[in-house]
């Protein structure tokens, strides 16, 4: 058998830590414990000392990892210490430090750490907002570390506290009511809200802010990037601790990231990113095949299927596939109607399906399939292993344009409304000469119809409606396309 680092890099970082736990063997300071001093320097060349932050009242976060370890980067991914420190640490409210400890001193570069060494999982330097600190083995040593990673916390008293589950609740109820530190500085968490993907050349970038402290917030301004764009945004209101709000940041190109960062919090400066990428969309018919092959770890594997509202229509869970390995499985779906849905492909480690890199295992893949008259009728998508790389979620936006059995697409194949928002002319486009325009309507989101004049064109490719819609007062409005099951809404904005 050859030997395999990273082989046996992913069955360490899988089950060191239950051999650990069975055995009795985890070392580190119990709960209760007076917390060793230490300092250190992160990868950005700051300073610093653990008594120093307690004596200014914060309480501090370590997370012990390393970058051959599946489990910490599984554990980056769900975001929950970059989320501590945007909120709380010190670009946030200033009552929490949070900081990555790198303990693997003996095998663990630089380049590791970025991603592109031989004994790593990810970008961690990319992965990660809070500070980094390498070569932490002899701290890992101080709060009773062997080779096993963990994280604990210290409170202003200098307590440690193991923290279990790293998810965001947990963390913050050990580290502010747990260490009786209250957050009296205005501070919020934001997150994206909607699908990832978008059957429209743009999608309207929206978040939900949450009040995260005692201070009632009123303002908040966030800068919206996309591609070149900046734009500003601000906020008003009234948001009591835990209250959430939905705001609308603005129109960004489909696909592509955009990024949004909040700034300020009751005229109080803030820095809190979050990046998002959306995905274009794939025409199908209404009855698709979804046809995955595992890798040789299908318990990491799984799917889900979202309608436009984020209602989950299909799924096959993470850890349902297992024993499966190496298997090809096939599911017939059928959407319930025209519109726009959302592929999720699920991998628990973040690996992919890329089982080549730990040796002589295939990868794994996924197709989408049109199904017509019982028979698979044409491939519309293919996700190969070897060919997307390491992911935690693979997004692809799914666009049923139409019905399986019929051979014409009906007026809503590959419709397009343009500009949008827009001020004066609404434009609805559809590439099919013998579309027809008469079954489109126009409502404000009241549900009241309004009638608007319109002209229909046609050119060479393309049959038009245009819209005029200068007489309209500001707002949202939605359009709906065709009859019966070929229905489909749009929605606009009048500037």
């Amino acid at each position: 058998m050859t030997f395999n680092r990273f082989l046996c890099l992913r069955l360490l970082s899988t089950f060191l830590p239950c051999l650990l736990v069975g055995q009795g063997a985890w070392a580190q300071l119990p709960d209760g414990s007076v917390a060793p001093d230490f300092s250190a320097v992160d990868l950005d060349g700051e300073a610093w000392g653990l008594f120093s932050l307690l004596d200014s009242g914060q309480t501090v976060v370590l997370n012990f990892g390393a970058t051959w370890c599946f489990s910490c980067w599984a554990d980056e991914h769900e975001g929950a210490l970059n989320t501590m420190h945007n909120a709380y640490g010190p670009d946030g409210s200033g009552d929490v430090t949070v900081l990555f400890l790198e303990f693997d001193d003996n095998s663990t570069l630089l380049e590791d750490l970025s991603g592109s060494g031989t004994n790593t999982v990810g970008d961690w330097m990319e992965s990660i907002d809070y500070p980094i600190i390498d070569s932490a083995g002899s701290i890992h040593a101080l709060f009773g570390g062997s080779n096993e990673p963990f994280a604990c916390l210290v409170c202003p008293d200098g307590l440690v506290t193991n923290v279990p589950v790293l998810d965001f609740d947990t963390l913050r109820d050990l580290c502010l009511s747990g260490c009786d530190n209250a957050v009296n500085d205005p501070a919020a968490r934001i997150e994206h809200l909607g699908l990832r993907s978008s059957c429209e050349d743009s999608t309207l970038a929206t978040i939900n802010m949450t009040s995260l402290g005692a201070d009632t917030l009123t303002a908040a301004t966030f800068n919206l990037h996309s591609g070149n764009d900046t734009t500003e945004v601000t906020w008003t209101g009234t948001l009591s601790l835990d209250s959430v709000t939905t705001i609308e940041l603005g129109f960004v190109p489909v696909p592509g990231p955009w990024n949004v960062a909040l700034t300020s919090l009751n005229d109080d400066l803030r820095n809190f990113p979050l990046d998002v990428d959306v995905s274009e969309s794939i025409p199908t018919k209404t009855e698709i095949e979804v046809k995955l092959t595992t890798d040789h770890w299908p318990e990491e594997t799984g799917w889900r299927l979202v309608d436009d509202t984020g209602v989950v229509l299909e799924e096959v869970e993470v850890g349902s596939l297992t024993g499966q390995q190496e298997t090809t499985l096939t599911w017939d779906v059928e959407l319930p109607s025209l519109g726009c849905y959302e592929m999720v492909l699920l991998d628990a480690v973040g690996d992919g399906l890329q089982a080549e890199l730990y040796g002589n295992y295939p990868n794994g893949s996924l197709t989408i399939s049109n199904i017509d008259a019982g028979e698979v009728a044409s491939l519309e998508l293919t996700w190969e292993g070897g060919e997307e790389g390491a992911f935690f979620e693979r997004v692809t936006g799914i666009q049923a344009d139409e019905v399986s059995g019929t051979d014409e697409p009906p007026l809503t194949h590959d419709l397009r409304l343009y500009p949008n928002p827009a001020h004066h002319t609404l434009t609805l486009s559809s590439p099919i000469l013998a579309a027809d325009f008469s079954n489109i309507a126009v409502f404000d989101m009241a549900g009241r119809q309004v009638h608007l004049p319109t002209v229909q064109k046609q050119t060479v490719h393309t049959r038009s409606l245009e819209l005029d819609i200068h007489s309209l007062a500001a707002g949202m409005y939605l359009i709906t396309c065709g009859e019966g099951q070929n229905t489909k809404n749009l929605t606009f904005y009048k500037n």
